[in-house]
């Protein structure tokens, strides 16, 4: 019996088999230089690689291991201040990926001062 499911902290993430291969590959958004690289590492491991882009030479940049939770993928960490962690989903539709930052904690930890990961929409490059 194969077990394709971990439980950490009281919630259920899939193994990276279980993983939709789909969301792999490299994101871009229109006419900018924001790229977003979802890898498959070895083990259970999901490599996130982004770089935004924004004014004055201002850009998050982030590359962290993933988890994959439910229907999501995740990055968590620790944030600027004790115990206000960063907590960034990465949903997938049609071909986008959406990043929900909710109180911007990801991005104090990862964007210059005019920089959000918050609401960023990447398409799947084919």
């Amino acid at each position: 019996m194969r077990i394709h499911a971990l439980l950490l902290c009281g919630t259920l993430m899939a193994t990276a088999a279980e993983v939709p291969k789909t969301i792999f590959g490299t994101y871009r958004k229109a006419g900018a230089a924001d790229t977003l690289r979802i890898s498959r590492k070895s083990g259970h491991r999901i490599d996130v690689n982004l770089r935004l882009i924004y004014a004055a030479g201002h850009s998050c940049n982030l590359r962290e291991n993933a988890v994959w939770r439910e229907d999501r993928l995740v990055v968590q960490s620790e944030g600027v201040r004790s115990g206000e962690g960063c907590l960034l989903e990465m949903t997938f539709d049609k071909g986008e990926v959406r990043l929900k930052d909710e109180g911007l904690r990801c991005s104090k930890l990862y964007c210059g001062s005019r920089g959000t990961l918050h609401n960023a929409k990447l398409a799947k490059k084919r």
